[in-house]
């Protein structure tokens, strides 16, 4: 058997997007901290042209993808909207109002998905509150070919109820005390 150790010289980690050198660090400290010798090489960044095109522009209402698979008999089907990165102060009040919306058997979603109706054996919400970048709040479904338009109809409902403040004080507090 042949080993070989790696040092922090060695490597060479890549990054998109609006990341500095000094995130980029932050991001790869976990890693260069279990390598031999010195763990901290030169971050250094190489410019790349900003991209340009329609995928740039800022969003506009909803965008629906359909990706046909012939003989399916289920649609994957995600709703997803630009958040909060996990840094922002309220990124765990955010978790946690996804967490009650969605994110157990008893939540809104998952009952009106799942339970009342029978669209779909999994229905969940989700946030991803520890990204150092802008996470999505995104709803995750997996209805039959006949049921995905309603259900998909159903979801944005509640997605704008939610966003009008629909979850009841018993439902936040029985989140609250589980975390």
């Amino acid at each position: 058997m042949h080993s070989r150790r790696i040092t922090p010289a060695q490597i060479l980690a890549g990054f998109s997007g609006d990341v500095t050198a000094a995130q980029a660090r932050q991001l790869l400290e976990h890693v260069l901290a279990t390598l031999p010798g010195d763990s901290s090489p030169d971050v250094g960044a190489i410019p790349i042209p900003a991209p340009r095109g329609p995928a740039t522009q800022t969003a506009r209402g909803l965008e629906l993808w359909v990706v046909d698979k012939p003989d399916r008999s289920q649609v994957q089907l995600r709703v997803g909207q630009a958040a909060l990165p996990g840094t922002h102060p309220d990124a765990l009040a955010l978790w946690l109002g996804t967490v009650a919306f969605g994110g157990m058997f008893t939540s809104p979603l998952v009952r009106a998905v799942r339970d009342e109706r029978g669209w779909s054996y999994t229905a969940h919400a989700g946030f991803d509150r520890q990204s150092p970048f802008l996470s999505p709040l995104v709803l995750r479904s997996a209805p039959d070919a006949e049921h995905a338009i309603p259900c998909l109809e159903l979801e944005l409902d509640l997605y704008r109820e939610l966003a009008q403040g629909s979850l009841d004080s018993e439902t936040l507090d029985a989140v609250a005390r589980i975390f």
